[in-house]
């Protein structure tokens, strides 16, 4: 709505331009007819054939370009203040910072499970994932995407310390072993995955 409006009100003040530009043309041009036609001096030529056609011919092609030399000025000092009143585009140069990644956890949980999905395409092998998930002390239970390595490794009903950053695995290490390399990842397992792949 303030759009339409302000649309409006350009277009009523390109109007009221337009209408003062041409009001300015025909005083100047009726002002200087009448002065040259009063003008004792101008008189002996009036009677010459052709002169008053000449002299208005003349007069009005003046008028037209001073028409259009006071149309330029008006339709640029109202462009200018339009200028003025858009907002200053962003720069082009300016780049946003990427946001800032999640931090490391380390905490005690317990493997409470694991899922192996096949996945078959078309005219292509089959392709799996592999999913555990880890029970923490307050009873939330995570499910990462791991490799075939880690869910060989991996046993239920081990606990240790699960590091993961974010929606990523990063490594479990069991009481009692050393410590695993666990692949990056990139999201947890969604329901689909958790509850309906077969159990190795």
């Amino acid at each position: 709505m303030k759009s339409l409006l302000r649309m409006l009100l350009h277009l009523l003040g390109w109007v009221l331009l337009w209408g003062l530009a041409i009001a300015i043309s025909l005083f100047v041009i009726h002002a200087g007819v009448d002065a040259l036609f009063s003008c004792p001096a101008f008189r002996r030529f009036a009677q010459i054939p052709g002169i008053r056609f000449l002299v208005e011919l003349t007069l009005n092609l003046g008028g037209c370009c001073l028409y259009l030399g006071v149309w330029g000025v008006l339709t640029k000092a109202l462009g200018a203040l339009v200028s003025q009143e858009k907002p200053a585009a962003a720069s082009p140069g300016v780049r946003r910072e990427p946001p800032a990644p999640e931090p490391m956890q380390t905490v005690y949980a317990t493997v409470s499970g694991k899922r192996r999905k096949t996945k078959q395409r078309p005219r292509s092998r089959p392709e799996f994932y592999f999913h555990a998930g880890f029970r923490l002390a307050d009873g939330k239970e995570l499910w990462f995407r791991i490799d075939e390595p880690e869910y060989r490794r991996l046993s239920e009903g081990r606990s240790g310390q699960l590091a993961y950053q974010g929606a990523s695995y990063r490594s479990f290490q069991a009481d009692g072993e050393g410590r695993s390399g666990g692949r990056q990842t990139r999201r947890f397992a969604s329901n689909d995955e958790k509850h309906n792949l077969p159990l190795r």
